[in-house]
Order: structure tokens, then sequence, then C-alpha cells
């Protein structure tokens, strides 16, 4: 096996594995138990491990943190895999060679060293943040909450920490007063990719030349997006994700299905005088409204939330108006974008051969193991092969980990739907 291999190989640097990736949810065994089991090697030469997971497994990555070095999410952007393994692997002989192209960027750059906790609670800012930092070549561990990663910090060292505040970003005195609280800078939401860079570059005293190692690309080819939504800057969200349209799809089908009622809530809590209470709401909002390209809504969130913020009063009405709106066309639009699981139907006799069923769960599954977005397109065909077949309620969880990306857990639900099919693998 990999172990047998990684023993043979590893002996002496001619022929050893510099890079291993390891998919964390195995069929047998945990990747996090064979990182630790090749750790424990004592290998003359000991690769590189970068774990693979689901979008989501925030809690894989904090438990398997201290055995790899990187992570990847499903469905893996060919651009973010060569980024992280030349980051991981050194070059043979430091020479100075061409710096890494990266896309929407005016000129070369070299990848940063640097270990960076984020914190942050919003999973979708979560998810940008952490995208435009590991581009930068940095290694990214992610606390959900201010306790979490008081915990992290006790336990490991960092270069920077990165906390979102609760607090109006982007507004008139915020920096001074994210100083005097402590911090030693201020970012403001939506995150610019150059701005964050050149932040990151000064407080790790990074200078033009002080980079970890750099590498030759071919520039990637920048296309227009073939996605077009009403009130969403769609070119802008895609660049804070490097591309990644799948990952893109899920973050605002997320935050449709999060953020769909808070203009109902809104009205609520400004009828009820809770001031403070819709500042939050609209900071939440807002935040990752900008980090996905729904620019105006943006605005107009902040607008609102500025005068609360001044003013705990009800603010005019001509703002509310304009917010909301902002806000049905945003929604309205995403709403066009509901996911696929929208437009399966659980009724009916299954419709599909039983040879011709077989293999397509084989190809699904062949593509849930390979990380594949494909997959989804064939949804719709393996739900008319499998109707009364199997539990309806299994199927219709399996679809929606499918169309949610969590390739894993539609791994483990169409294993089970798979035996009681008597299929064998």
């Amino acid at each position: 096996g990999a172990l047998a291999l990684l023993q043979e190989r590893n002996s002496g640097e001619a022929r050893a594995i510099d890079v291993v990736l390891l998919d964390w949810h195995m069929p047998q065994v945990q990747g996090t138990e064979v990182a630790e089991k090749i750790l424990q090697l004592n290998l003359a030469v000991t690769p590189r491990l970068v774990m693979v997971s689901a979008y989501g497994r925030e809690e894989v990555m904090t438990k398997a943190s201290h055995a790899v070095d990187a992570f990847l999410i499903k469905p893996v952007n060919p651009s973010v895999l060569i980024d992280t393994i030349a980051h991981l692997v050194k070059p043979r002989e430091e020479t100075a060679e061409p710096a890494i192209m990266v896309p929407g960027e005016s000129m070369p750059v070299g990848m940063l060293s640097g270990r960076i906790l984020l914190v942050e609670d919003n999973e979708i800012n979560r998810q940008v943040a952490r995208e435009l930092l590991e581009r930068m070549g940095l290694e990214v561990v992610m606390a959900l909450n201010g306790a979490q990663a008081v915990d992290f910090l006790c336990k490991e060292d960092y270069d920077l920490v990165f906390v979102d505040i609760q607090m109006p970003h982007a507004m008139a005195g915020d920096r001074e007063r994210c100083l005097r609280a402590g911090m030693n800078d201020h970012i403001a939401k939506p995150l610019n990719p150059d701005g964050l860079r050149q932040m990151v570059c000064q407080w790790l005293q990074v200078g033009e030349t002080d980079v970890h190692h750099q590498v030759t690309l071919e520039p990637a080819v920048v296309t227009s997006p073939s996605l077009t939504l009403a009130g969403i800057d769609v070119s802008s969200g895609l660049e804070r994700l490097r591309g990644n349209q799948p990952l893109y799809e899920k973050l605002l089908a997320e935050f449709y299905q999060q953020q769909k009622e808070d203009l109902v809530l809104l009205h609520g809590l400004l009828e009820t005088g809770k001031w403070h209470e819709a500042s939050q709401l609209l900071h939440a909002l807002r935040g990752a409204a900008g980090n996905l390209g729904a620019t105006r809504l943006e605005q107009f969130a902040a607008a609102l939330e500025k005068s609360l913020n001044n003013q705990p009063k009800m603010p005019d009405s001509a703002l509310v108006d304009s917010f909301a709106q902002a806000f049905a066309q945003v929604m309205d639009g995403l709403e066009q974008l509901s996911p696929i699981k929208d437009n399966l139907e659980l009724a009916g006799e299954g419709s599909v051969e039983v040879d011709q069923l077989y293999n397509l769960i084989n190809e699904v599954d062949n593509k849930l193991d390979q990380g594949d977005v494909d997959v989804v397109a064939t949804l719709p065909e393996l739900v008319r092969g499998l109707q009364n077949q199997v539990d309806q309620m299994q199927l219709k969880s399996f679809c929606d980990a499918v169309v949610s990306l969590d390739f894993d857990e539609a791994r483990d639900l169409l294993s089970t739907m798979r035996k009681s099919l008597g299929i064998r693998r």
C-alpha cells in the first residue's frame, strides 16, 4: 500500500516522494490516521502532506492541523492545486526564478510564507478570506469564535491573526477604534485582494525579494464568467475565489438560504425599536454580500447600518426602500439559481434499465471519489432509476449532499443505498 511505497521510495533522496495527497474520508481508514502513520515511519525524507476534504469540514481541518501541511477543498481547482504544491515543494536549487503569475494581478508576485489564524463566524466570509490568503501561499487555520481562537493561540504560534469584529467596518473612525482596542491594523469588507496582500506583506515584514520561494507558472487564461445574476458583479466575486465557479455558486446558494428572510427580520426589528440587533443583522448581511460581489446591496446595507449606529432610531424611509429594492433584486436572481435538487421530482416508478442503473451508480461513485462536480448533472437520471427502490428520504439527502458538493457525505449515502439494492462495488 501507500505506506510500503513510502518506506521504499523515501529511504533516500534520489526517488523520494515529495508530496502526498490524502482524502480525509476513505472506505476503511480516515486520512488523519494515514497522516499520523506516515509521520511515525521515521522516513529519511518526510513528504509534505496535503489533506483533501469536502467544503465545510472545518472540524476535520482542526483535528488534522497538527499532522498535515496544507488543506484542499473539494472540488479542487487546478490552479489552487498547483499553487499549493508549488508552495510546499522547495526548489532543488535556490536560484532566482520568475515569480508566479496570479490572474488579475498586473505584475509577478512571489509566494509568501507564514501561518495565519483566521477568526470569523460567517462561513461565506471565512471561505473568501481563506481563498485569498492561501492564494498568497500562506497556511490558514480557521477558528469559528473567540474562545476557539484563544484555545488555538495557547497551543500554537501564528504569524498573523485576522479577527472579525462586531463593529461597522469601513466607516469613519473604525481604524482608530480597532487600534485602541489592541489591534495592529484594520481592513474593510469586502476584502480587496491587492489591499489584503499589501497588509500581509507589511506585517510579515516581507519585501519584494523576501518570498518563501518563487516558481514559474503559465498565466491562467481569464475568461468571461458564464454566470449572470441581477445585482451581482460575478467577475468580482469569482476573483476573490480564484475563479472557482462551483464553490462560488455554492456560496451564493448558501447566501440565499441563510439571508433570504433578512428583509422581513429587519422590518420586524425596526418596528420594535431593536436598533442594535438591526445593525448586527445588516453588518452580517453586507459583509457576505460584498465578498460575493453584490455591491449595490452591500452599499445600501452599509448606509443603513451607519444610520442606525449614528442615530439609534427609525432610519429614513427612502433609505430603507432603496435597501429593500436592492435586496429583492439580488434574492430574485439567486432564486433562479436554485440548485438542481429543486427540479428533482421524487415520485413515480423507476425508469432506468437495471444494467444501465448499475453502470450509472458506478459512474456516480467514481465521480464522487474524484471530487468531480460534473456528478451533479447525473442526478436527474439517477433519481429516475432509483424511484421506489430505495428509501426516499435517504435519496433526497443524497441529492442534497451532491448539490452542496459534500461529496464525502454523498459517497456514504450512496454506499448505503448500494447495499440496500444488493449491488457490490
